[in-house]
């Protein structure tokens, strides 16, 4: 992977065309430096990887086999994705989300999660109220540095 002209390089993994369309909100991060030389990768274990070679010859970006991305050294590693044996990379890895369904939360794990923060709000209510020992924090602007 290492070229005389790249400083750093990192890799994308891209399971399927969901996670590659999230990581390219994150490309112009990297393409605003010249020094930074992008990959991708996947490990072919999502079914719904149709179109993915396509977009990414697309976007230029260079592809490589799984099996070379684990045995590559990269500078770090971006995921759009928890799944997909990512820790066969070496590499610091970031995880971001790819969409609202990614953090979504079922109806009955909503109800339960507004009743849990009903009776944490009571909870703590009830805690300030048993406390007399507060003290005052100084502005943020007097505090030296």
């Amino acid at each position: 992977m290492a070229n005389d002209s790249y400083r750093a390089t990192v890799l994308l993994i891209v399971h399927n065309v969901t996670t590659l369309t999230r990581l390219l909100d994150i490309l112009p991060v990297f393409d605003s430096d010249p020094r930074i030389q992008l990959v991708a990768s996947w490990n072919s274990s999502d079914p719904f990887s149709h179109g993915l070679t396509d977009l990414i010859d697309d976007i230029g970006v260079v592809a490589v086999p799984w099996e070379q991305a684990r045995h590559t050294a990269f500078d770090l590693a971006v995921a759009a994705s928890h799944h997909g044996s990512l820790t066969d990379i070496g590499a610091p890895l970031v995880i971001i989300s790819h969409g609202i369904g990614y953090t979504k939360n079922w109806l009955e794990q909503r109800a339960a999660s507004s009743e849990q923060r009903a009776a944490s709000s009571e909870q703590r209510a009830a805690n300030s109220e048993q406390r007399t020992d507060f003290r005052a924090l100084p502005a943020m602007g007097s505090l030296q540095r």
